[in-house]
Formats: structure tokens, sequence, C-alpha cells
């Protein structure tokens, strides 16, 4: 039965795979608040806890393509990522590690936003 698998970057034989370019929409998401004028740029990412498969999921391609994007603007010093739960109790969590931020990637919305009232 032919199989297809959405959202990893996974390669096997026995599926096929359907997914967005990760890596270059965390880039060109920096690329917009640098252009803002914007430099103290959070990512929160999903926590992956097995190292086998982190490079198959969308959550690791995002986090390369936020740092690539931080070091060719000339922010690798100030790369910021926090790895929590996709919950709204992690994005609130994750929120509140920053004071001021400008965050690229929303884990989850309402939670940081609590965390920012």
């Amino acid at each position: 039965m032919p199989t297809v698998v959405v959202g990893r970057h996974g390669h096997s034989a026995l599926y096929d795979t359907v997914v967005d370019d990760d890596l270059a929409g965390a880039a060109l998401v920096v690329d917009h608040l640098v252009g803002l004028g914007h430099r103290q740029i959070a990512h929160i990412e999903h926590l992956g806890r097995d190292p086998s498969r982190i490079a198959e999921m969308p959550n690791a391609m995002r986090a390369e393509g936020y740092r690539q994007a931080m070091r060719r603007h000339g922010l690798a010093d100030r790369t910021d990522i926090v790895s929590t739960s996709c919950t709204q109790d992690g994005g609130y969590r994750g929120a509140q590690q920053w004071p001021v931020a400008e965050v690229d990637r929303l884990s989850d919305l309402p939670g940081m936003l609590r965390a920012w009232r």
C-alpha cells in the first residue's frame, strides 16, 4: 500500500514524504525581522528527545535555518534557542526566559502571549 508521510524530513524506501522548506522558512523570518531593525531574535522549538530521529523533524530544520540566518546577519552571538514542549504551557515557559524578545518561531502563541502580559 502506498504511504506518504507529511512534515518529516526522513528518507525511506517504504514511504514518500511531503515537506515544506523549514530551513528556508525560518531564515526568511529572521531576514524579515532583521529588515525591520530587530537584533534580539529568539527561537522556541519543540524539544526532541530521540537523537536518532531529530534530524528528520521539522523543528531541527527550523532551528538550523534560524542559526544560519543569525550568522549571516552577524548576529551569531545573539542566537537564543529554547527547547520546550509543544504545548501552551511549554510556550509559556519558553517565553518567560526572555523579558524582551522578538520570537521567530511560536511553538504556542497563546502560551507565549500569556507569559508576556
